[in-house]
């Protein structure tokens, strides 16, 4: 029901646009180039002014993030997963003095965007000489990110990679993890890693890093490894190097069951939408539904 009121076209729903020297074919014409525009500003505006570099933290504690070590020898079965350190400790053979640290975090606040900048944080909670000598060491680490997508290896034919036989993949069981079952992990050494850790780099200690001092790692590479990951969540292995096998000197870095030191933690610059972007997106909708509907 439309009738023309004071230069108003009139619905049962109220006053529409003014009709002076307008057609209604015009009018519907009009309101059409009207919603486009608008719909193709905000546009715009939402491509040109979506992102800001942003700092981002992310911990191992964050959604499904994970932390602990896995150990050779005598204790290759053997679970850390609860323990409140991540000890790092590497020699020719796979004996119980072999440990390699494994890391998985959380990408999801990052909300999908390209990452600028990327630096892994740890927390020393041991670094001693060892055979009793308290002097700290120096050491180096070796950081490898784990292939993006890793599915691990099915040893039980069942379907699933989460057993305790199996090669674990990406989202590896921080209460089952070991050392045969570690991705990526050589079985037979105490230092080697296989094709599916990429080496990212690696990380001085000195002797000036005591318990409770953060060390810091960041790279290209690292930056590239995040940003090439596809399924959200990234593992980071580390692997001691330069250390004699034996009851060697000790390492170690605070996990995320420690209750007196920071867990591992990711600091990014991530370019995240803008809150002004998302609110000119759902201004957008309005827009783009009445048109849609016009042109039924």
């Amino acid at each position: 029901h439309i009738r023309l009121v004071l230069g108003y076209w009139r619905t049962d729903h109220g006053p529409q646009l003014p009709t002076v020297g307008m057609t209604f074919r015009k009018e519907r014409a009009m309101r059409s180039l009207i919603s486009a525009v608008f719909c193709t500003t905000v546009a715009v505006l939402v491509a040109c002014g979506t992102v800001s570099a942003s700092p981002v933290w992310i911990t191992t504690e964050d959604g499904q993030g994970a932390d602990t070590f896995v150990q050779g020898g005598s204790t290759a079965d053997s679970n850390f997963g609860s323990i409140e350190n991540v000890v790092v400790k590497n020699g020719p053979f796979n004996d119980q003095f072999a440990r390699k640290g494994y890391l998985r975090f959380d990408l999801s606040k990052t909300l999908g965007g390209p990452i600028s900048a990327a630096t892994l944080a740890l927390t020393i909670t041991s670094n001693n000489s060892g055979g009793g000598n308290p002097a700290p060491a120096n050491f180096t680490v070796d950081v490898f990110g784990l292939v993006d997508g890793f599915a691990g290896v099915d040893n039980t034919s069942n379907g699933s990679t989460a057993d305790d036989a199996d090669v674990h993949g990406e989202f590896w069981p921080e209460n089952l993890i070991d050392w045969n079952s570690a991705p990526a992990n050589v079985t037979s050494s105490g230092f080697d890693l296989d094709a599916n850790a990429l080496l990212l780099g690696s990380l001085a200690v000195t002797t000036g890093d005591v318990v409770g001092t953060t060390v810091l790692f960041s790279t290209p590479e690292l930056v590239d490894f995040l940003n090439d990951d596809t399924n959200g969540v990234v593992t980071l292995i580390l692997r001691r190097s330069g250390a004699t096998a034996g009851n060697g000197p000790n390492l170690a870095f605070a996990s995320k069951e420690n209750t007196v030191y920071a867990a591992p933690t990711l600091l990014l610059d991530a370019n995240l939408p803008e809150p002004s972007a998302w609110l000119l997106g759902l201004l957008a909708v309005p827009g783009l539904v009445y048109l849609r509907r016009r042109r039924k």
